[in-house]
């Protein structure tokens, strides 16, 4: 899937140490979605990594 983040969203994942694989991972299997607008989509998953 094609996608581009916006800056505040690049700022979010230099500052959190979130991996690109796991943005990839959202994308491709989310636990869900929200739908902003036309070009806006929010992807959520929880990564097995963090929790331990």
């Amino acid at each position: 899937m094609k996608y581009e983040l916006t800056l505040h969203a690049l700022d979010v994942v230099v500052s959190r140490g979130i991996k690109l694989e796991w943005i990839e991972l959202a994308i491709e299997s989310p636990t869900f979605k929200t739908i902003v607008c036309d070009v806006e989509v929010h992807y959520f998953r929880t990564i097995e990594e963090n929790l331990h």
